[in-house]
């Protein structure tokens, strides 16, 4: 059974929140504010980094509105750059995700130890239990998924704009100014590495690709969702670290692993402190369900077209592809075992830069090889714009490399063995079931 086109604008904007906002905006101002030493150059870094994600997730619109299929970062290199390389895109993309989902479950977990000390030696077991409950959730349906989607990412946008005014309405709390342990100029290392931190919590802009085969009317839709959330979610930080900025001095920011909390405690006292955590466990639940629903539907699109076996392809009666949802939601229990997370995490950077950089090279070829391809939305300043958003990515990739090469070299073997599976088990049957 095919998947069900049940979906709106407001489910589009609703996977943008949910899949974006999360520990990053909790942890990263404290690290940009050290690299910048200047609270002005710490909101242009928020600002500029989230006009980094409008130009991505509108480049992302694009391809999305004219190629209306689900299944995210593989639907497009399939289309654009052919079966192999749509396999590997796919692959990658799902791997990626796998791991969002047990990290995120893990730093749930974390945080879930610190309300319940007595939780805090079981972090696996609590990570695993929250990721099945949250598989279990999503049986119900592609429409009350999509539901269950929407009440949270409200919850979490409601609770960060609560915090953003609570922290407005509070005095400043007096503290020492920050050591200026670099010249007055424009700090151009330390921008650079806090527009890398941010643009990594800007993540998520591309939840909504994953679903274009099931709203009701992409074309209309899926570019305000995309731009629509991305908008919310810089507009969430951007007056997040604001806040932060009226309560607590620049130096105290600069030296807190957890700035955002440390300012709800100077508010609030305890509770401001305890509030901070619930919206840090709340968080990466949102995450984990907005990727687990994108995972299966990776691994429908795949399935579909023959690259994967056909029973990920098919979805039940209430339009879950159930047999993915296993497969995913197995792969990230398997991780969360695992651990290692920084490894992890560095060869899951690998294989995200590949999906971003395959989708945003597919607009520009599709854009060539097929420029009758009815648009129902186009990126501004195209090519210019993509071109920019490749080159930051190359840029960040660099560093990745540079920073663990190799943890960053394993990612590329891993990408490099999943062409040769292709090449070697997928492209023959391929090439029997579809004559070129």
């Amino acid at each position: 059974m095919p998947l069900l086109r049940v979906l709106g604008v407001w489910f589009g904007v609703a996977i943008v929140i949910g899949g974006t906002i999360g520990a990053g905006i909790l942890r990263t101002p404290g690290l940009v504010m050290a690299h910048v030493g200047s609270p002005t150059l710490a909101i242009m870094v928020w600002v500029v980094a989230g006009l980094f994600a409008m130009a991505a997730a509108a480049s992302l619109a694009e391809l999305a509105a004219a190629v209306p299929k689900s299944g995210g970062f593989y639907v497009f290199a399939q289309r654009a750059l052919g079966d192999g390389f749509g396999f590997v895109a796919g692959s990658a993309d799902w791997l990626a995700n796998c791991a969002a989902v047990a990290y995120v479950a893990v730093a749930a977990a974390e945080y879930i130890g610190i309300l319940q000390p007595q939780l805090a030696s079981h972090q696996p077991l609590v990570a695993s239990t929250s990721i099945v409950a949250i598989a279990v959730l999503q049986l119900a349906g592609t429409r009350a998924s999509g539901r269950i989607q929407e009440a949270m990412s409200l919850i979490k946008a409601v609770a960060f704009t609560a915090l953003v005014v609570a922290l407005f309405a509070a005095a400043p709390v007096a503290g020492p100014a920050l050591q200026q342990t670099r010249p007055p100029s424009f700090p151009i290392v330390g921008f650079a590495l806090s527009l890398q931190l941010a643009i990594g919590a800007y993540d998520g802009w591309q939840s909504g690709s994953y679903f274009a085969g099931e709203d009701l009317n992409p074309g209309r839709n899926l570019p305000r969702a995309f731009i629509g959330g991305t908008a919310i979610v810089m507009a969430v930080y951007v007056l997040l670290n604001a806040a932060v900025q009226h309560v607590l001095p620049a130096a105290t920011i600069a030296g807190s692993p957890l700035p955002i909390s440390d300012a709800a405690s100077q508010v609030l006292g305890g509770r401001g402190s305890s509030a901070v955590t619930l919206i840090a466990i709340w968080s990466p639940l949102t995450i984990m369900s907005a990727t687990l629903l994108c995972l299966t539907r990776i691994l429908h699109a795949m399935g579909r077209d023959g690259v994967l076996p056909a029973a990920l392809g098919r979805a039940d009666r209430l339009g879950t592809p159930l047999a993915g949802l296993v497969c995913s939601t197995a792969a990230a229990l398997a991780l969360v075992q695992l651990g290692g997370f920084e490894s992890v995490a560095t060869v899951a950077s690998v294989f995200m830069f590949t999906g971003y950089l395959s989708a945003l090279v597919s607009l520009l070829v599709l854009r060539r090889r097929e420029p009758d391809l009815p648009r129902p939305f186009r990126v501004w300043g195209a090519p210019w714009t993509v071109l920019l958003v490749i080159a930051g990515y190359v840029a960040i990739f660099a560093g990745v490399v540079a920073g663990a090469p190799r943890d960053a070299a394993i990612g590329v073997g891993v990408l490099v063995a999943g062409y040769a599976v292709y090449r070697t088990y997928v492209a023959s049957g391929l090439q029997t079931r579809r004559p070129r």
